[in-house]
């Protein structure tokens, strides 16, 4: 009995982190992170807004200026409710403008071609499709980075500057565009590779997601059918 409950417990886990990651797809809104204790100067908060908005251009250009890329993550989930962390790993491909393809070690998807969307999730058996506008596709770096705004009090939730001289890791704090899940987020960027290394949504229920990347690959060979998903035999329509 316990080892079903269990299992039940992952399954709507699992379901909710997809479903997170569908959130960051269709409305992707992010939080602020947390303020430290001493109030940053003006001409701090000047100066260190003046480098985070270079960083977020100099990133959107290197990944815009590749056709696709090929991003492997590992994928951590807590549900505050069940006080739980589930781990999963997978890997996103990208073809600009806007097709996108995620596919989890478990056999989940989500993928899009722009117009359309489509979402299995492997461990309850379900499907769902709809379509979508074009421009809500927010899951590469260029797209949530020109949606998501930084935050105006600290871009970088570290009081100095001057930190990024003395290792490739850079932090941005993004904040809501008109409010919605996740309510924030925190990117963690390789600032001498010019590369995405992690990402943290929060939502405000406490819950988040984080992703870890430990690859990233550009320029790589795609098909139309990569941007595809079909409902699995014995699967479960729920919508769309």
């Amino acid at each position: 009995m316990r080892k079903k409950r269990t299992d039940r417990l992952r399954d709507s886990l699992r379901t909710r982190g997809l479903t997170l990651l569908v959130g960051v797809l269709l409305t992707a809104t992010l939080m602020p992170a947390a303020a430290l204790s001493e109030e940053p100067t003006p001409e701090w908060k000047a100066e260190s807004q003046a480098r985070a908005e270079q960083l977020v251009q100099r990133l959107i250009d290197r990944y815009e200026a590749s056709d696709s890329y090929r991003i492997l993550f590992t994928q951590e989930t807590f549900w505050a409710l069940a006080d739980t962390v589930l781990i999963s790993s997978g890997e996103v491909l990208v073809q600009h403008p806007l097709h996108v393809c995620i596919r989890y070690d478990d056999g989940s998807r989500v993928a899009s071609n722009g117009e359309s969307l489509w979402v299995y999730t492997s461990q309850t058996n379900q499907f769902f499709a709809t379509a979508v506008d074009s421009s809500d596709v927010v899951i590469d770096p260029p797209q949530f980075l020109r949606r998501f705004e930084l935050d105006p009090d600290r871009p970088f939730p570290t009081p100095q500057v001057e930190s990024a001289l003395y290792t490739n890791e850079v932090v941005l704090s993004l904040r809501p565009r008109g409010g919605g899940e996740p309510r924030s987020m925190d990117v963690h960027i390789d600032e001498r590779e010019l590369l995405v290394t992690q990402i943290t949504a929060r939502s405000f229920s406490s819950d988040w997601t984080r992703y870890r990347i430990s690859e990233t690959v550009f320029d790589v060979p795609t098909t139309p059918s990569d941007f595809v998903v079909a409902m699995p035999p014995g699967a479960v329509r729920i919508g769309g």
